[in-house]
């Protein structure tokens, strides 16, 4: 770690550039605190020395002042062992600390600059990062001053207009579920008209109009009892456009993601049909939940034609009297109950109700063929379109509509396994997921986490709430468990900190992160309790710090051989990484055991390309084999 780091965005957090941190108790008075927050607010910018003592002694005579601020000064480098004040032409100058309010107007400032140039996806992105850094509003005892109150203040509001702005520009990207987390959020720090209508906006897009009217007469109270005044005349607008249901769309119509060629297919069959005069069968084949409702729905919606599903309306025919006809739904195309296949006989009566209806009636089955042997001679019986399951960026396509948002590799990969593929399954199983809350917001996108009922948990302020009053040991604890992924025995977790701090971790300091519930005992060790917070808490590390915990783990942690290499190149130890790698493949290909060699190439498919052994490439391609042999 080559600077000071310094995390003035909740309780305050100083890591000396030797990687420990500053203990509370090191600091001895409330001045030497606030001469190191006030020159970090303008790190590497001289602040001129009367600006210095009006805030932190406004009361004092001049010279006492200076003297009281050369005691302050050089308190200040004794607690950060480093020479790290400078003094320039009547100011002070704090250099060589990184300063996460700095780092967090950074972000702000790049954001407002995307949202000016219209990169909708770049200013949600830099706004997820710029939540990552805020742990919560700084920390400002009365006894500071008004200036550090001012300062707080200020990066609320900042805070909340970046918030506003993601959530409009994830609402023209379409992520609707984005939009409405950073639209809560924006609401739970300022609740002002223009907060309100960014979460209407948002919920409408979700499809929840009676949640956006709920906002509206919350808003409409409150004003009234508040201020005695009605909303805004932009806020009645869109009020009266959800009503009425003229609200404009955010994005263009969605289309029916990679099921293009089976659209196309199935507005040929029913031309066809249509145009004979006489009437089709067409088979829709597919396995149940691929999109075959969805891909006639398309279909008929491009051609302007009626369509009557009997999977969803099981009463396909009219009620009639005694002795009279039964007649065929007045619709131009009938989609069938779905079957697995199609005996003979089934298909005769098909024909038949065919001919009575003389539109087009779609058969969804998992198997057949659109022709039949008959005494020796292929006999056309109806028109063939597939639907098959949804592969590569048709897949992840999806995924964002379904979600409305953007979802993170992992998440999309469990929810292609989960649903093979199949669209309709997989937007079932989506749908659950987000109904059980394990659909969470995190810095890398939407991701999925363990367990249930978590919906009504706001992670972010959950993490920062339960992080605001710990030690600065037992927050690198919290963070040590979240980067090492798994349970951590005790003995591990007292040898690490002692590495970081130049101290074991006290037994009583773990059981009171357990009584705290951030940590649980497992049977190997203490692990996280809310496996969600891991992702929080790892992406508020500063990377220099998280490159250092990440090798502290890998030489100190027991570790399974794909772990320790994805915490060496954490650790940003890519030759060692790729050197251990390489040899527990050669161990475990030795040993017959094609799961381990899986697992080892699959961490060290994280490594840079230019660093990636050439057998890495092969042993990939074999595994591949390996899996569509066995296929």
């Amino acid at each position: 770690m080559e600077r000071i780091e310094v995390r003035l965005l909740g309780q305050l957090l100083v890591r000396r550039s030797d990687g420990s941190v500053v203990a509370p108790d090191e600091w001895r008075t409330t001045r030497t605190t606030d001469l190191l927050r006030l020159l970090a607010l303008d790190a590497g910018q001289p602040v001129a020395t009367h600006v210095v003592i009006d805030r932190l002694w406004p009361n004092v005579a001049s010279e006492r002042g200076r003297a009281s601020l050369r005691t302050a000064a050089s308190q200040l480098r004794k607690v950060l062992r480093a020479d790290c004040l400078e003094r320039r032409a009547g100011a002070l100058v704090l250099h060589g600390a990184w300063v996460d309010t700095q780092a967090y107007d950074g972000l702000v400032t790049r954001l407002d600059a995307a949202r000016r140039a219209g990169e909708h996806a770049e200013v949600v992105a830099l706004a997820q990062q710029a939540e990552a850094l805020y742990r919560g509003d700084v920390d400002a005892p009365d006894a500071s001053g008004d200036w550090l109150h001012e300062v707080r203040d200020r990066l609320r509001r900042t805070r909340c207009r970046a918030l506003l702005d993601a959530s409009n520009a994830a609402a023209c990207l379409g992520w609707m579920r984005d939009s409405l987390d950073l639209a809560r959020q924006a609401v739970e720090l300022e609740e002002s008209e223009e907060a309100a209508r960014a979460l209407m906006r948002a919920y409408a897009g979700m499809g929840e109009v009676p949640k956006a009217m709920q906002v509206f007469d919350r808003l409409r109270t409150d004003l009234a009892e508040q201020l005695g005044v009605d909303p805004s005349p932009q806020t009645r607008a869109l009020h009266l456009q959800l009503l009425t249901g003229t609200a404009a769309a955010a994005t263009a119509p969605r289309r029916l993601v990679g099921h293009e060629e089976s659209v196309n297919a199935m507005v040929a069959a029913i031309t066809s049909g249509l145009d004979s005069g006489e009437g089709s069968l067409v088979w829709l084949r597919g396995e149940p939940g691929s999109g075959r409702d969805s891909v006639v729905e398309a279909a008929c919606a491009t051609m302007g034609l009626s369509v009557h599903n009997m999977n969803h309306d099981p009463l396909w025919v009219k009620e009639a009297a005694p002795g009279e006809p039964w007649d065929m739904p007045a619709a131009d195309v009938i989609v069938m109950p779905a079957a697995r296949d199609v005996p003979r006989h089934a298909r005769v009566v098909l024909r038949s109700l065919m001919e009575r209806h003389g539109g087009v009636l779609v058969v969804p089955v998992r198997r057949t063929s659109p022709t039949e042997q008959v005494g020796g001679e292929r006999v056309a019986t109806g028109t063939l379109v597939d639907v098959g399951p949804l592969t590569g960026e048709d897949f992840d396509e999806l995924a964002r509509q379904v979600l409305q948002g953007e979802p993170t590799a992992r998440l999309v990969q469990r929810l292609r396994a989960a649903s093979a593929g199949l669209s309709g399954t997989a937007c079932r199983v989506a749908r659950r997921w987000l109904g059980e809350g394990r659909i969470v917001w995190t810095e890398d996108g939407l991701d999925l986490v363990a367990g249930r009922g978590l919906a009504e948990l706001h992670l972010p302020a959950q993490v920062r709430r339960l992080l605001r009053p710990l030690s600065p040991t037992a927050t690198d604890v919290v963070h040590l468990v979240a980067l090492a992924g798994d349970e951590v025995a005790s003995e591990e977790i007292s040898a690490v900190i002692e590495r970081l701090h130049g101290f074991p971790v006290p037994a009583s300091e773990l059981e009171r992160l357990v009584d705290l519930g951030l940590l649980v005992r497992g049977v190997h060790g203490y692990r996280l309790k809310e496996r969600r917070a891991c992702d929080d808490l790892v992406g508020w590390l500063r990377p220099g710090a998280r490159q250092r915990i990440h090798q502290v783990i890998a030489e100190l942690v027991t570790l399974s051989p794909p772990r320790r290499v994805r915490h060496l190149i954490g650790a940003g130890r890519h030759r060692l990484a790729c050197e251990v790698g390489c040899a527990e493949i050669a161990q475990a290909q030795a040993r017959g055991d094609d799961d381990a060699v899986q697992e080892l190439v699959e961490a060290m498919l994280e490594l840079p390309a230019s660093l990636q052994p050439r057998s890495l490439l092969r042993d990939t391609q074999s595994l591949q084999r390996s899996e569509r042999s066995a296929r």
